[in-house]
């Protein structure tokens, strides 16, 4: 879009941030209703009450008072915020123009519902995703998964890089080395966009077997909103951790324990720190056994 002529570009949406890279075009702002409510404890309460049309929403005929003589040939949208999609779907098909949609996360996962409101979750967004004439998805993986879930298939449309976000100069990044070390840096999760997927498979599909076992599976609060950034187990001893490790390791599968007590780390015991100093602590260290993340494990 940006060397797209900006006479023939208009944006509805929110205020852009202070920090957004703006296209040298008209903006024009909307504000959604109870918007406020999704960064609070309520937001999957909300966010349910949207997908069966319980809530106010923002409306075809807001849009059409913004044009003001611009006339589109086609809709932008990026699936990431239900509200503003699925407006982009009502006036794309009430205007019968084609629909572009950019997919860089599950719009489930990235926007979470109680139990009770998932399947019209799915159902409303299947709908705009199946309408959509082009469908740019940020991986193969993703576009399988959500050819599954909506029955339509996609592209691939890998994200480019911010203008702003420029490598570290070499000297600086030599200083980041420590001998005997590997350091390494990365940018948000090594499964993009599948975190809830993999997480969700775990839960199911090893329940009953931890409760058979004496393993705590993670336990998340219904007021809590997790990153699904990794899965964990706790198992019932450090004999029973070892084994488990073999086990998955006789079958290339990588597991690893969750983390070293602080205070046994060696720049812990440089202040003194010596075991047997915080029991609980080490005891669950111990225990701790965190699984693969990588996407294609979950059938091995």
């Amino acid at each position: 879009m940006k060397y797209y002529p900006p006479e023939k570009l208009l944006v509805i949406g929110p205020a852009p941030q202070d920090d957004s890279q703006i296209l040298d075009c008209r903006y024009e702002t909307l504000k959604v209703p109870l918007v406020r409510l999704n960064r609070t404890r309520f937001h999957r309460l909300v966010r349910g009450m949207r997908s069966f049309r319980l809530l106010p929403e923002l409306t075809v005929g807001e849009v059409k008072g913004l044009e003001k003589g611009f006339k589109p040939h086609v809709v932008f949208s990026v699936m990431i915020e239900q509200p503003w999609y699925h407006l982009a779907y009502r006036y794309a098909k009430s205007e019968k123009l084609p629909l572009v949609l950019i997919v860089h996360d599950i719009p489930e996962a990235f926007e979470k519902v109680y139990p009770w409101a998932k399947s019209q979750q799915v159902a409303r967004n299947r709908e705009v995703y199946r309408y959509a004439s082009k469908r740019l998805c940020v991986s193969p993986e993703m576009v399988d998964y959500l050819e599954g879930v909506y029955g339509e298939r996609g592209e691939v449309l890998y994200p480019n890089s911010a203008e702003k976000i420029t490598p570290r100069p070499l000297i600086e990044a030599s200083l980041l080395k420590e001998k005997g070390v590997l350091t390494m840096g990365y940018a948000g999760s090594l499964a993009y966009g599948y975190g809830e997927q993999v997480w969700e498979y775990y839960a199911e599909h090893l329940q009953h077997w931890a409760i058979s076992r004496g393993v705590r599976l993670p336990i998340v609060p219904d007021y809590c909103q997790q990153s699904y950034h990794m899965f964990y187990l706790l198992m019932s001893s450090l004999q029973q951790r070892t084994a488990l490790m073999a086990h998955l390791k006789a079958r290339d599968i990588l597991s690893v324990f969750h983390y070293l007590p602080l205070h046994l780390s060696e720049m812990g015991r440089r202040f003194g720190g010596q075991k047997g100093d915080c029991p609980i602590t080490e005891d669950v260290s111990d225990r701790l056994l965190r699984l693969s993340f990588f996407i294609q494990e979950n059938n091995r």
